[in-house]
């Protein structure tokens, strides 16, 4: 509002002295009309009467091009509506706000904003489950210590008194930890001082254990003291010697101002790349993390070192119970897997990604505040929900510390993120990292991947779907899955799994309707989703084959995804840009086919398809009888059960 006053007063003062073009004039008494109301409007609650007035107002700011003005326009109107209880509208206001922040550079102002249209933000996504095989190596950069597939489960444990006692190691975390949660955990964090020996003990036990470590690495005395000398030579020496897998994060969470190492993104990166290329020249079990916190945001593209000297991005992120982000201030109605989606939509498509510290308070000693419920809710939303959303996740270290007792580092708040103290804390952590997702050894891969449902279809026969659900109520209590209108599926625990039968739709459209029920039990959101269905399944020497698009029919054929099928054959996969053409190759047998061309060539002679390669997505199309028959099999269609049936020559 103090904007808006010193805004008017400056017209009215530049009216009286300078007189404005007519057409200037006009528009800026019509504002100064309108603000003046505007006043009136908010002086008695007349809110009906601002609404009218903040919308009048934006075209003329528009005008104007007064963003600052637009932006705090839409600020009041998504108040109001949020006020109205009319969600969905108040999202659309302060998305709309964000982006106006961001047009005059206003960062700090549009994450704000962003945070509180996340708050109020219905999202229903729906997943459904698809076998690693049917993916390839779509998640997949190729880069050091990266599954394919799955996250690695890692911890940081030193300091949970009941798995590691840090004056006598009569009990070590590689050992206890597996034993509290009923799992291995395939890594673990531990933060070393530059200039400081490596705790070998530490590495020793790892290498006991078949387990990696993150080292998060922390020049305390600051970026001077980290030179190309003798400790640099004798740092690389020493891990390449130990033969663990390591993960090293240099100089994390660079972009607070809580670090000593932050605040100069020159000699920052300068001094990544100087360990970087030694840590790649000398200790090849090593790779290099480069790990900013998830706020502020906008500086984190000053600190990255590039691409040459990254090996994996990592990201501090936690949840505290902070109500700031309410527009009430009553409840903390955010989503911990909100934090960090700028990050991961920024950098997780050329690099693995890690969540390299994280945790869910589930008490808050600022507020002295125990928080249980809330932290429940949000940690089975958090490992329910991450490998549907963000399948680039390689990595995740939970962090399992009580910082009552901690000294800490000026600006950090304590909270408490111990497993071990609560058995209901404990037992959600077990119940969630049970997921085969989540991975025990370094070199494993899942079994099975999430697949957007919309992008993936549907097959015709059983399919596994599940939901990420985040609704202004931060506590559900159950989602029901609808067919066609009709109730097939309840589930009352993230990630809302659901096994269902679309066979009687295959090679039709159904409508998949997913309603969602707050903590009382009063339907609080709903989504309907028009799905494609397979036309068919395939069946390969027995085995179903299922693939990340669905087959179709098209001009009385039946097309399936080039690639899955002929990795399961064992043929090799090329794609040829200058030529749109894919190269296929299995022994002595060679097969090219162009994009929609029915010209192909079988091992060097021309030969002319029945129908046309195509794409869909980024999925090539082909014809399921050519492509079986070009590599000897015999194809059969079983027309009531609609599967086609693939067999191998004896």
């Amino acid at each position: 509002m103090r904007r808006l006053l010193l805004l008017s007063l400056l017209m009215t003062f530049f009216f009286t002295l300078f007189p404005f073009p007519v057409a200037a004039s006009s528009l800026a008494h019509e504002i100064w009309i309108l603000e003046t109301k505007m006043q009136q409007a908010e002086n008695t609650k007349n809110w009906s009467e601002a609404e009218k007035i903040y919308q009048a107002l934006i075209p003329l700011y528009t005008q104007q091009q007064d963003w600052i003005n637009v932006a705090l326009m839409y600020q009041r109107l998504a108040q109001i509506y949020y006020n109205r209880k009319e969600y969905d509208r108040a999202t659309e206001a302060w998305d709309q706000e964000a982006a106006f922040w961001t047009k005059v550079n206003y960062l700090d102002d549009a994450v704000i904003a962003r945070r509180h249209a996340n708050t109020v933000r219905s999202t229903i996504k729906v997943f459904v489950a698809r076998s690693a095989a049917a993916v390839g190596d779509r998640f997949y950069s190729g880069t050091p210590l990266e599954p394919k597939t799955g996250t690695y489960l890692g911890a940081y444990a030193e300091r949970d008194p009941a798995v590691h006692d840090i004056s006598t190691w009569s009990r070590f975390y590689t050992e206890g930890l597996p034993a509290l949660t009923g799992k291995k955990h395939a890594a673990y964090l531990l933060y070393v001082t530059w200039g400081q020996p490596l705790p070998f003990t530490h590495f020793q036990r790892a290498r006991a254990a078949g387990v990696a470590l993150q080292l998060a690495v922390q020049p305390l005395l600051g970026l001077d003291t980290v030179r190309d000398n003798y400790y640099l030579k004798e740092f690389v020496r020493s891990i390449a010697a130990t033969g663990v897998p390591v993960f090293i994060r240099f100089a994390g969470e660079m972009n607070g101002d809580w670090v000593r190492w932050g605040g100069n993104p020159a000699l920052y990166k300068e001094k990544f790349r100087l360990v970087a290329k030694a840590i790649h020249a000398g200790a090849s079990n090593a790779v290099m993390v480069w790990a900013p916190n998830d706020f502020p945001e906008k500086n984190m593209d000053d600190y990255y070192p590039g691409d040459d000297a990254v090996d994996w991005i990592g990201v501090s992120s936690y949840s505290t119970y902070e109500t700031h982000s309410d527009p009430e201030g009553k409840e903390d109605r955010t989503s911990q897997l909100d934090r960090f989606a700028d990050a991961y939509q920024r950098y997780s498509p050329k690099k693995p990604f890690m969540l390299a510290e994280t945790g869910i308070s589930h008490h808050n000693y600022r507020l002295d505040k125990e928080i249980k419920d809330w932290a429940l809710a949000q940690m089975r939303r958090y490992y329910a929900a991450l490998p549907r959303l963000y399948p680039r996740v390689k990595a995740i270290f939970w962090y399992d510390v009580d910082e009552g007792n901690l000294i800490q580092e000026t600006g950090r708040l304590k909270n408490n993120y111990l497993l071990s103290r609560d058995q209901d804390i404990l037992s959600t952590y077990r119940s969630m990292i049970a997921d085969p997702f989540y991975l025990s050894e370094i070199g494993q891969e899942a079994g099975q991947v999430y697949l957007p449902i919309e992008e993936a279809g549907l097959s015709s026969t059983v399919n596994e779907i599940s939901s990420y659900i985040k609704v202004f109520d931060p506590f559900v209590s159950r989602v029901d899955y609808e067919v066609e209108g009709r109730l097939v599926a309840s589930n009352q625990q993230p990630p809302y799994s659901a096994s269902i039968d679309f066979s009687p739709w295959a090679g039709q459209p159904v409508k998949l309707t997913v309603k969602v029920y707050g903590r009382d039990g009063t339907m609080v959101a709903q989504r309907d989703i028009q799905c494609a269905v397979g036309s068919a399944t395939v069946n390969l020497d027995g085995q179903l084959l299922d693939f990340d698009v669905q087959p179709a029919s098209w001009g009385g054929r039946l097309y399936v995804p080039l690639r899955r099928l002929a990795e399961s054959l064992g043929a090799q996969v090329t794609w040829q840009p200058d030529t749109r053409s894919i190269r296929l190759t299995r022994g002595t047998d060679e097969v090219i086919l162009f994009l929609d061309q029915v010209q192909a060539l079988y091992n060097g002679q021309s030969i002319k398809l029945v129908a046309p390669p195509y794409l869909a997505g980024d999925r090539t199309m082909v014809p399921l009888r050519f492509l079986g028959e070009s590599f000897g099999l015999t194809v059969d269609y079983d027309i009531l059960k609609k599967v086609a049936i693939l067999r191998s020559q004896p």
